[in-house]
């Protein structure tokens, strides 16, 4: 092993540009991340379900909000069923254009599954989205130094940052960030860290150099769940204002004064300076997040740790409440 570190170190300590997929994928288990980021083995089967499933629906979101079926460039209540009938239009056309033949009874079982997360998605957004509004150019939008980057990388000093956000809602020249997550569940503000959640915090401190002012950041769970609510991190100096205050829109414990705020931010900007440090010294080891191997992964006959029984998840129960 010591020979092979060796070699990576090589590869990687001279490494400037960083994805923040690729810093969480490292905290999640750094011998995973080696796999799949560095050794990149080739799949020989098609896209997973859920990565595909993924795929349709945020090309679909994306399509759907930078040319809006109506004047609001985000749905409303009165306007709802009119973005609802788009979107389901849309998730055929990106579903055909990615191979699928949308007449088939499997597909149309599938397609009637994504058409429910996104009508679900859009009424949400439609009776809690409060005044903030995304503008068509910060769709999808992508940083880095790529020909088709709008913005250029992120700095945070000893290394660059690129990606690519969801989506910004925008309003008097504030910012919310928000992510796209085909799950059930997404973290609270508090658990970003805990559950080494570096993205959304990190795409809000990169935002502040597209000349924006980041309120918040919110990862929108899209599965069907008992709670639908985004969570994620929320200026609290904006509650009832920009961001909406309404118990069914926002979780209360997500908003945060100025100065916990800002120590979200910075606790993230430390974390992925560490990960980047850790990369560079080429620091491998089977060492998955709180000890244990998500039931997911497959890396199970390369690696050879002994797998045990996943811990239930610990989100205290009375947000839900908050």
């Amino acid at each position: 092993m010591a020979g092979r570190e060796v070699r990576h170190e090589r590869c990687v300590a001279e490494r400037d540009l960083f994805g923040a997929s690729t810093l969480e994928e490292f905290i999640g288990c750094s011998y995973r991340w080696f796999v799949n980021r560095e050794l990149r083995p080739q799949a020989i089967d098609p896209d997973p379900d859920a990565l595909e499933s993924g795929g349709i629906v945020h090309t679909t979101l994306e399509r759907l909000f930078r040319e809006p079926p109506t004047v609001e460039r985000r749905p409303t209540e009165a306007g709802c069923e009119r973005w609802i009938a788009r979107a389901r239009e849309l998730v055929r056309d990106v579903a055909a254009e990615r191979g699928w033949d949308v007449d088939t009874a499997p597909a149309s079982i599938s397609l009637a599954r994504l058409d429910a997360v996104v009508a679900r998605f859009i009424r949400r957004d439609a009776a809690t989205g409060g005044p903030m509004a995304p503008e068509a150019e910060l769709l999808e939008v992508r940083f880095g130094d790529g020909p088709d980057d709008s913005f250029g990388p992120a700095d945070f000093g000893s290394f660059r940052l690129h990606g690519a956000i969801d989506r910004i809602d925008v309003a008097d020249g504030r910012a919310l960030i928000r992510d796209y997550k085909l799950s059930s569940k997404a973290p609270s503000a508090k658990n970003l860290s805990k559950q080494g959640r570096l993205q959304l915090p990190l795409y809000m401190l990169a935002a502040r150099g597209f000349g924006l002012d980041p309120i918040g950041g919110l990862y929108n769970p899209l599965a069907a769940t008992k709670d639908d609510r985004p969570r994620g991190l929320l200026d609290k100096e904006q509650k009832g204002a920009l961001i909406p205050a309404g118990k069914d829109a926002h979780v209360g414990t997500d908003f945060f004064e100025a100065e916990p705020f800002e120590e979200v931010l910075e606790t993230a900007r430390r974390e992925a300076v560490a990960v980047v440090d850790s990369i560079r010294a080429g620091r491998i080891d089977r060492d998955p997040h709180d000890g244990a191997c998500p039931a997911w992964c497959t890396l199970a006959p390369v690696c050879r740790i002994e797998r045990s029984i996943p811990l239930p998840d610990d989100e205290d129960e009375d947000e839900a409440a908050a």
